[in-house]
């Protein structure tokens, strides 16, 4: 099982009571962590949960998961209130007021004011994400005793990561899914506590930090990732055709290269290697739930020659087209039979 797909079971299953068209809020209490208050919120399209935990004074923890394709952000534009955001998987963006885009993939950190973001929508390219953001109010923060000597003060983070109400980005080098990850799997019995510490360590390591931006995640105009997302939306429309990078760039209007660079900084992987990644998706399904014939499926997801078609089919899935069918509905059949032998069980002997 790839990462990908386990990312995907951990987000059903943890969403698996939360209706489509909703977002669940829950808080829990800073006196009594066992009191949570619970609210919904309507979402256009998926669904998701936010659970926030209150954890030192002036911070506050909250852990997110969304199989939607935008969230709404409809907190105020509070300058004094500092937002740490950590991907866990899926990608996540935001359109800053400044107008520019910025995306974040799995361990990458954004820290920014809720002055630059309020009003604005959260995308999430891959119609999925699990992500853990860190609220710091500055007017009540104030450091844990045991951090005073690393003189950690609301003032520094906001000169060191918001320059002049701007933003820092912070691409993956380990240390931040070092610190965030482990608290995914943390007993809720052990989290308040666990918070408490790891908060602390977050503020070490912001004032380790240095702020600096990487290539592969830079910010970009906000109507250069609309653009892109219209032409992944295209692609998927045209799956069964082999469209070039030059086609779209004269349908677009966007450079090649910019096109690229773009696109990757979006959904995280280049475009060719992204759509070859939809092509195989949309091929196993048809494997699996219709008779079509391979070179028929081949046809259907771009691949005019059936042996071109077989070799990347088993490059992904490492086996061959009809090979992954039969298997598949193998495993269909088991499940029928288990279900039949449970259905002839008289009520009283189960």
């Amino acid at each position: 099982m790839t990462e990908e797909t386990a990312a995907l079971h951990r987000l059903r299953a943890e969403l698996s009571g939360v209706p489509e068209g909703q977002l669940l809020i829950q808080r829990h209490s800073m006196q009594d962590p066992a009191t949570l208050c619970s609210n919904t919120e309507p979402l256009e399209d998926g669904r998701g949960k936010i659970i926030s935990w209150p954890v030192l004074d002036g911070i506050s923890v909250s852990f997110q998961y969304y199989l939607a394709g935008q969230i709404p952000c409809r907190h105020d534009a509070a300058a004094d209130l500092l937002e740490i955001n950590y991907c866990r998987s899926g990608r996540i963006g935001w359109e800053m007021r400044s107008g520019q885009a910025v995306y974040l993939g799995p361990g990458d950190v954004l820290i920014h004011t809720h002055a630059l973001c309020a009003g604005s929508v959260m995308t999430l390219p891959l119609d999925c994400c699990e992500s853990l953001s860190v609220h710091i109010d500055l007017n009540a923060f104030s450091p844990p005793a045991l951090l005073q000597s690393a003189d950690v003060t609301g003032a520094m983070l906001l000169d060191k990561f918001c320059p002049e109400g701007g933003f820092t980005l912070l691409p993956e080098d380990g240390r931040a899914t070092a610190l965030f990850a482990p608290l995914f799997q943390c007993p809720e019995s052990l989290l308040r506590a666990y918070l408490t510490v790891k908060a602390m360590e977050l503020l070490l390591y912001l004032c380790a930090a240095e702020p600096r931006q990487a290539d592969a995640a830079a910010p970009y105009p906000a109507e250069q990732t609309e653009t892109v997302r219209a032409v992944h939306s295209y692609l998927l429309d045209q799956i069964d055709q082999r469209i070039t990078i030059d086609d779209l760039s004269r349908r677009f209007l966007m450079n090649p290269t910019t096109l690229k660079a773009v696109f990757k900084a979006v959904y995280g992987n280049s475009l060719a290697a992204h759509i070859k990644e939809h092509r195989m998706e949309r091929a196993a399904f048809l494997l699996s739930h219709t008779g079509d014939s391979v070179a028929a499926v081949a046809c259907a997801v771009g691949y005019g020659s059936p042996s071109r078609f077989s070799t990347a089919f088993r490059k992904t899935y490492h086996m061959l087209p009809l090979e992954y069918r039969k298997y598949h509905a193998g495993t269909s059949d088991k499940q029928r039979h288990c279900t039949a032998c449970q259905d002839a069980v008289p009520e009283a002997g189960r």
